[in-house]
């Protein structure tokens, strides 16, 4: 944990315990007093570490929950509409996924689990059938696919439906990419076959939660295992636009979004090292997302500026 001075700049970091191999962490009020608390995907250990804010920027000692066999991936929203935020996890060792429900006090319940495809790798989530409940998708890195599962709206889910996206899907992440009002999904698919281009898998939403087959998309100027991803607007033109971090090559790749969801060749921006996951925030206050990427190594974050001066 680093404490922001308000200047940009960060104090020492404090540490807390969480369980064993701590692999990805989300942020939210689970105990309803307006103070953001942490939950973490523990894989090594099968649970989920949850640590309350106790002010001053200080968090009260990790409880632990059971969730599923690898938690790897860790998003939170409220599943069942009770105004507490609820907990999904995928787990990557079982094939499934685990949701745990918050009784109010950041206190959750056993997990229930739901099975997906093989080695579940990223989960997001989001209201895809326009019902107005949180629903969730998860990419399956050794099934190759992503599976969608829909919220009856009591925090329950139904079966997942599986999506071929192609080969080892990584990270997902959705928006409306044609602008028609149903949420679509785009997924870095990450391959090390020979000859096979390595692409971003664009699955446009159909309404009622059902996707298109994909339509994929090269990451050029050398991309090698396409691994995060993020949407935004990066170019100021109403359209949302993705951009991908991959992994061996040492760079970032940008596909501008154009009309109907269909994507620009991408463009490669370099950032050195092994860019891992990426996301998107306006760090200069100029009202354009900029990106940031962790890498693997060397041990830092690159941070992209947009430099974008008006709408095309």
């Amino acid at each position: 944990m680093l404490l922001n001075d308000g200047s940009g700049d960060f104090g020492p970091p404090v540490n807390y315990a969480a369980g064993n191999g701590p692999y990805d962490v989300t942020s939210e009020d689970f105990n309803g007093d307006t103070k953001p608390d942490l939950a973490v995907a523990n894989k090594d250990s099968d649970d989920v570490s949850v640590l309350l804010n106790a002010g001053a920027g200080l968090f009260a000692p990790a409880v632990n929950y059971a969730a599923g066999n690898g938690p790897i991936a860790i998003v939170s929203e409220d599943f069942n509409g009770d105004g507490h935020v609820d907990l999904g996890v995928a787990d990557f060792n079982a094939g499934n996924i685990s949701v745990l429900l918050n009784d109010g006090t950041g206190v959750f319940g056993q997990p229930v689990n739901y099975k997906v495809g093989k080695l579940p790798w990223d989960i997001i989530s989001a209201d895809f059938n326009n019902d107005g409940d949180a629903d969730l998708a998860v990419t399956n890195s050794l099934s190759n696919n992503v599976s969608v599962l829909l919220n009856k709206g009591d925090g329950t889910f139904r079966k997942a439906r599986n999506y071929e996206v192609g080969l080892q899907p990584a990270d997902v992440t959705s928006g409306d990419f044609n602008r028609d009002g149903k949420l679509d999904l785009a997924v870095a698919v990450r391959s090390v076959r020979p000859r096979d281009p390595l692409k971003v898998s664009v699955l446009l939403g159909k309404g009622g939660g059902a996707f298109a087959s994909p339509v994929r998309y090269p990451v050029r100027g050398g991309g090698n295992i396409p691994s995060g991803i993020t949407s935004a607007n990066l170019n100021g033109d109403d359209k949302l636009d993705v951009a991908v971090a991959n992994l061996n090559f040492g760079n970032v790749s940008v596909l501008l979004g154009k009309d109907k969801g269909v994507f620009g060749r991408a463009e490669p921006f370099g950032v050195d090292g092994e860019p891992s996951r990426i996301i998107n925030a306006d760090f200069n206050d100029d009202d354009k997302p900029d990106l940031a990427a962790a890498k693997l190594a060397p041990d830092e974050v690159s941070v992209l500026i947009n430099t974008t001066s008006s709408s095309p």
